[in-house]
């Protein structure tokens, strides 16, 4: 079965910015270098799009992208939804893109822990979760004209802190500021739980575009200083469906989607073939340390 794409004749017709010319120029490009993967028409008008419709810096986002793909396995292979341990994860935390958008056009990708069992989060999991959500977003649905993470830290727990790989973590991140396919406008945490704070303290030294659009948020009544309560799940007083609801329909989703996680995950780069010789893991991250897991009292 083939993977599923939005047409790609709406994506010129609401974006007058986009030219055919330049797109057809970047997949040409793609296409001699050697360790890089095939990409098809709808990337490159993401990766001009992510890149202000700069070829240049579309060029270097795409061996980025798809080495930080390469690199980083246990964030980016098995994505099948359908199988364990991804399949029972999805109970485990929700993380789905909302369809209201806010009156500035922003889509809203929502995230809370769902299980009461804090000891089940992963963060390597929850990345392979977010990619899933986000890549079926992007290349199926309209654009908007930007995302907003809104995440609820009711259940986020000391252990759930505590377990936190620390190096999975600045990869996750790494790749959500230079990587990712979209233009995050803010990143909102609220509900925020008494170790929230302690939380952001922690991401600090891995943030770089995130440094200036993260906010915490007491209350959802804080919160909606910010998103409209009307573009919320029901839980919180909006329109959208419950987040049990909300679960059930993003697992649907997924599961529908089996075909574009294989051919994405397919994407891979040849280090054998890059010019100037392969890189690894420490070339793109820096030295990893011997940290794991924040130490907590």
């Amino acid at each position: 079965m083939a993977p599923h794409f939005i047409n790609v004749e709406t994506l010129y017709s609401q974006d007058e910015n986009l030219k055919k010319k330049e797109v057809n120029e970047l997949i040409a490009w793609t296409d001699q270098q050697k360790h890089l993967p095939k990409i098809n028409e709808i990337q490159a008008i993401l990766f001009l799009r992510r890149c202000n419709y700069q070829s240049e810096a579309s060029k270097t986002l795409i061996d980025l992208y798809f080495t930080v793909k390469t690199l980083c396995p246990e964030l980016f292979s098995g994505k099948n939804p359908l199988n364990s341990p991804l399949k029972e994860y999805l109970d485990v935390i929700l993380i789905t893109d909302l369809s209201k958008t806010t009156p500035e056009d922003y889509t809203i990708i929502f995230g809370k822990i769902t299980s009461a069992n804090p000891s089940e989060f992963n963060i390597s999991l929850g990345a392979k979760y977010l990619d899933m959500v986000t890549m079926s977003t992007i290349y199926q649905k309209t654009p908007s004209k930007g995302y907003l993470l809104v995440v609820d830290l009711t259940e986020f727990t000391l252990e759930v802190l505590a377990n936190m790989d620390l190096v999975v973590l600045k990869k996750t991140l790494f790749y959500m500021q230079k990587c990712l396919l979209l233009n995050w406008k803010g990143i909102h945490f609220f509900n925020n739980a008494p170790i929230g704070n302690r939380f952001l303290g922690m991401l600090k030294p891995f943030l770089d575009e995130f440094q200036n659009i993260i906010h915490l948020h007491d209350s959802v009544d804080d919160l909606i200083k910010y998103v409209p309560r009307d573009c919320l799940p029901e839980n919180y007083g909006g329109l959208e469906d419950s987040v049990s609801v909300l679960q059930e329909k993003i697992k649907t989703k997924l599961g529908e989607n089996v075909a574009l996680f294989d051919w994405e995950e397919e994407q891979k780069v040849d280090e054998s073939k890059r010019s100037g010789g392969p890189k690894t893991v420490n070339d793109v991250f820096g030295v990893e340390g011997t940290f794991k897991k924040l130490e907590l009292d």
